[in-house]
């Protein structure tokens, strides 16, 4: 009730256009098999990102980053650190919450378009042509702005799986840091 209610006002006190870097951190969800004799033992990650901001109370945002994924896959017997590079373009929507002078609330909800453009050189002989280099995920978070500052967690759902034909699935909960301009 209180949602609804909070769109009939206008946010005060916030810019219609803003700019914005953030860095966050990656955890993986989930674990499953990237196939035939593939197992993933761990998967985290770190991401660095611009975006504008434009709107008020309903908003909407676009961006760009670079993430790298840092995972240890086992294939057979051989296991291996690699490292995932990818350009992520995020476009997100959502409604902005005045909760104090400085202090703004919102939820978002968006897709994602990501490309894998580098994978390290690892020892279970896999290369950038073994992965689906072009993927989507559906995008829902929560964040806070305090001044410049912001904070936000989200949870980013693959549409295609890491690898064709696997049940692995690049899910991740990323949680961020960042300042606007």
């Amino acid at each position: 009730m209180f949602i609804l209610l909070s769109c009939f006002f206008v946010v005060e006190g916030q810019k219609l256009v803003r700019f914005g870097l953030n860095f966050g951190l990656d955890a993986a969800v989930n674990k499953k098999s990237l196939g035939e004799n593939f197992t993933v033992d761990k998967s985290t990650g770190f991401e660095v990102g611009a975006y504008v901001r434009v709107g008020s109370r309903f908003f909407g945002q676009a961006g760009g980053g670079y993430c790298i994924n840092k995972m240890h896959l086992t294939r057979d017997t051989v296991s291996s650190a690699i490292d995932l590079g990818q350009i992520n373009i995020p476009l997100w929507g959502g409604l902005n919450i005045k909760t104090g002078k400085n202090t703004f609330f919102r939820c978002m909800l968006g897709v994602q378009y990501r490309n894998i453009v580098h994978v390290s050189n690892n020892g279970v002989d896999v290369t950038r042509s073994d992965f689906n280099r072009n993927n989507m995920d559906v995008i829902i978070g929560v964040g806070m702005d305090i001044a410049v500052f912001t904070l936000d967690v989200s949870f980013r759902k693959a549409i295609l799986p890491l690898i064709p034909h696997a049940q692995h699935y690049q899910d991740v909960i990323n949680v961020s840091i960042g300042f606007l301009f």
